[in-house]
């Protein structure tokens, strides 16, 4: 994925060619009336190379070849409906030509509708009548032509020639009487209604496949109010019936068919308010939805070759964030260098990296808050990773855990869904369409600290941390899972009859077995406390005792997390301080279960969450480094380990306030560590290699 800032606000775009060989957006905008035209360089970057002053303000554009040379003219409608706007390139600049008209239209469409061979204009709308006409002449100009469908108010209109004798015919929607409409074409600019089909709601877009040698089509109508996109197969008689149909998101607008992975059946793509909707065409239907959440409000979108490798690329624009942005398809094969910028769902959060299939290299799995779906990108060598695997999934899922197993690869993923108080159960397969999943009810504001797997009956043990929403004290229960996708859980409560404000597992003991370490306020003294709670068989916590305190006025104790951060073969303590306090604490472990008296402190950080810390060695000098989101500097920032131990200053290595959730790992070359974040308000996982100095 690519983006570019536009500084304005966008309200639609086109995407035309400069010349034969090289693709232009052409993009509008609503505060300075005018156009801007933009090209992809080598780099995967939108870069401006025109712009134009208006006459009218526009509202719609779309591109043509009047001549047939291979670069684009474009026409925009204005924003009154009342007017014309054809930009022709004269000597590399656009020249503009008015055609004022008498009814204000919503729409238009250019096609050749007098079968002359020359792009003709039609306009219509939801509030008017009738389809007025424009004929090109062959000057480039263009006439008043009659008006059709004079009792009939089109939401959306297409031509085609369905019987294939030469002569245009035209599909259209009655939004007025939910009705899909084709009209035959008998002779010029005479047509005779044949075949009207009844719908179940009031349509509002439609697109059409290429006619094929057998005189069949597919149509595909959206129903915004409803939420559904249906798909009609018609023939040349006449003759249409519903062969699927499925719900979207809200907001619903646009609809193209387009063959997105070149298996030679036609795939839908739609706007929606989560973002870009793909459906994968087959033999007799198409798959479930899957949702690329790059924008959530959409004003305008289109699918066209934009990098030169002859398969087709998404461009769009995000109104709200006034981005321009451009999705590869998932093998792009041009000259162009995208960045490793990789969109999925709609709102990514939690990351896992782990090898989910097997074939020795890092994968990335990643759970989509607003999509409700995880999508798994697989390292398809040298770092570059597949386009999303998306699996639907319970609503709202916030962090996604790979399930520790014995047995390679990890196939088995748990979400933890906050606003639901759900956990999913999702098992990978290689056939996306056939991994499975299944959700359990929890406590809440569920977060899975632990998952582990029998590699031999693949039951899965589970310990699930809750946050109260009244007073944010956190507990902990297990879950043990019994046949038939069932679960036991156990609330752990009882074992530890304290106000925890933050907890996590790991086994400091060193005795094999996984201990908790809890952290809880003392509003008398101002103090916070770490404490173990030590197992001594299974998730048996009898034995607890206190291991440092430290001053905390506001109780601001968000997450602990444990890690070697000195090197010294001991597990040491790092606990997160949130406003007012941002600070980092450390607590080096002596190695008998104990910690020093003195406890290191980092100023002015604020880990945004427990899933957005690592503690490893990124840059390959034996000694662990600190990685984490800061929430008050809205990106990511390392703390180089220093030699005789502690934390050298922070470095911001990449901005952004959406990003929510970061991991190291090897990608593309061993031991040479790549930076990997998920950035929830672009929708993407992001993949910085090797941005570690030494």
């Amino acid at each position: 994925m690519t983006d570019l800032s536009l500084g304005y606000r966008p309200t639609g775009l086109a995407v035309g060619y400069s010349s034969p060989a090289v693709a232009e957006v052409a993009v509008i905008s609503h505060d300075l009336q005018a156009i801007y035209w933009y090209e992809l360089n080598i780099d995967g970057r939108f870069a401006l190379t025109n712009r134009l002053k208006c006459s009218k303000q526009p509202r719609l554009i779309t591109s043509f070849d009047a001549n047939g040379d291979g670069r684009s003219e474009y026409i925009t409608l204005s924003g009154d409906g009342l007017c014309l706007s054809v930009f022709k390139k004269k000597k590399g600049e656009f020249d503009e030509r008015l055609i004022p008209f008498q009814t204000a239209s919503q729409r238009f469409v250019v096609a050749d509708i007098n079968n002359n061979r020359r792009k003709d204009v039609i306009l219509f709308g939801k509030s008017r009548a009738g389809a007025t006409t424009l004929l090109a002449r062959p000057d480039g100009s263009f006439e008043p032509g009659p008006t059709l469908f004079a009792d009939i108010s089109a939401s959306d209109l297409k031509t085609t020639d369905l019987n294939k004798d030469g002569i245009t015919d035209i599909v259209l929607t009655n939004w007025l009487s939910n009705q899909l409409v084709v009209f035959y074409g008998i002779t010029n600019l005479i047509f005779s209604e044949q075949v009207t089909i009844n719908l179940s709601d009031e349509p509002a877009e439609i697109d059409l496949t290429p006619v094929t040698r057998e005189k069949t089509l597919l149509v595909a109508v959206t129903l915004s109010e409803a939420r559904r996109i249906e798909v009609y197969a018609g023939n040349v008689l006449g003759e249409f019936r519903r062969i699927a149909g499925f719900s979207t998101p809200e907001k619903l607008a646009g609809v193209q068919f387009v063959d997105v992975n070149k298996d030679g059946f036609f795939d839908i793509v739609a706007g929606t308010g989560q973002g870009i909707l793909v459906s994968l065409g087959t033999e007799h239907s198409f798959s479930d939805p899957i949702i690329f959440g790059a924008a959530s409000s959409i004003a305008g979108y289109t699918v066209a070759d934009i990098d030169g490798d002859k398969r087709n690329d998404v461009v769009l624009l995000d109104r709200d964030s006034r981005r321009l942005i451009g999705l590869a398809n998932a093998r792009p094969s041009g000259k162009v260098n995208w960045p490793s910028d990789y969109c999925v769902g709609g709102s990514p959060h939690g990351l896992a990296v782990r090898d989910f299939n097997g074939d020795g290299l890092v994968d990335i799995a990643v759970a989509n808050a607003k999509s409700s779906t995880i999508s798994v990108l697989y390292n398809e060598g040298e770092g570059r990773m597949s386009g999303q695997q998306a699996v639907t999934i319970a609503e709202y899922p916030t962090f996604v855990r790979a399930a520790f197993s014995a047995r390679e690869p990890l196939r088995t993923l748990v979400t933890s869904h906050s606003k639901v108080e759900k956990l999913t159960f999702i098992r990978l397969t290689e056939e996306v369409n056939q991994s499975t999943a299944f959700s359990i009810p929890t406590g809440s504001d569920p977060y899975v600290v632990f998952a582990s797997e029998d590699p031999l009956t693949q039951r899965l043990d589970l310990l699930v941390r809750y946050r109260r929403i009244r007073d944010g004290s956190v507990s902990l229960s297990s879950f043990e899972q019994l046949d038939g996708g069932q679960f036991i859980e156990r609330s752990l409560r009882p074992m530890f009859p304290f106000a925890i404000t933050a907890l996590t597992v790991d086994d400091l003991t060193r005795n094999g077995k996984f201990d908790v370490i809890f952290s809880t306020h003392d509003k008398t003294t101002r103090q916070s406390t770490v404490h173990i709670g030590i197992a001594e068989s299974g998730f048996d916590f009898k034995t607890t005792q206190s291991l440092f305190s430290y001053g905390d006025s506001t109780s601001s104790t968000r997450a602990i997390v444990t890690g070697y951060v000195n090197n010294d073969a001991t597990k040491d303590i790092l606990v997160s301080l949130g406003p007012p306090r941002n600070a980092i604490l450390i607590a080096y472990g002596k190695g008998d279960g104990t910690f020093r008296e003195s406890l290191a402190w980092i100023r002015g950080a604020y880990p945004v969450n427990d899933d957005a810390i690592v503690i490893q060695d990124v840059n390959n000098d034996d000694i662990n480094d600190l990685v984490f989101v800061d929430g008050n500097k809205k990106g990511v920032v390392v703390l180089y380990g220093g030699e005789h131990g502690g934390f050298r200053s922070p470095i911001s290595i990449v901005q952004g306030e959406g990003i929510r959730s970061v991991r190291v790992a090897s990608l593309r070359q061993p031991k040479i560590q790549d930076l990997i974040l998920s950035d929830a308000d672009k929708g993407i996982v992001s993949i910085i290699y090797n941005p570690f100095r030494k």
